[in-house]
């Protein structure tokens, strides 16, 4: 898996696997009631990626036997995109407020990852 050791080591893979959950709950507490993921009033789901990276630890955590913590940010990661479907292309950034390609893209992809 992309998070294991050269060696392979189990323990050198659940050091970056616990650490990159304790990151994903840093992340999260950004997330609002609604699903998005905000600093302040700015929302940033649609500018980093989040959600994406979001997917690949999830899928990381259940390669690895860690299905609880799995299921836990798949829970949150249903709610950030659905948060993204209810706002279609009205998914202001920072900065002035234009409508912004490189934001559709990053929902775009986010979304298409989820569906498969």
């Amino acid at each position: 898996a992309a998070l294991s050791s050269p060696s392979g080591e189990a323990t050198e893979a659940s050091k970056w696997l616990d650490y990159a959950w304790r990151l994903s709950q840093a992340l999260l507490h950004y997330q609002a009631k609604g699903g998005g993921l905000f600093n302040g009033s700015t929302l940033y789901t649609c500018v980093i990626y989040p959600a994406k990276s979001l997917m690949d630890l999830s899928d990381c955590l259940q390669k690895h036997g860690r299905a609880e913590e799995s299921k836990q940010l798949e829970e949150k990661i249903a709610l950030c995109l659905e948060d993204l479907i209810a706002r279609g292309d009205n998914i202001g950034t920072e900065g002035q407020a234009t409508y912004e390609d490189g934001a559709i893209a990053c929902c775009a992809l986010q979304l298409a990852q989820y569906a498969v």
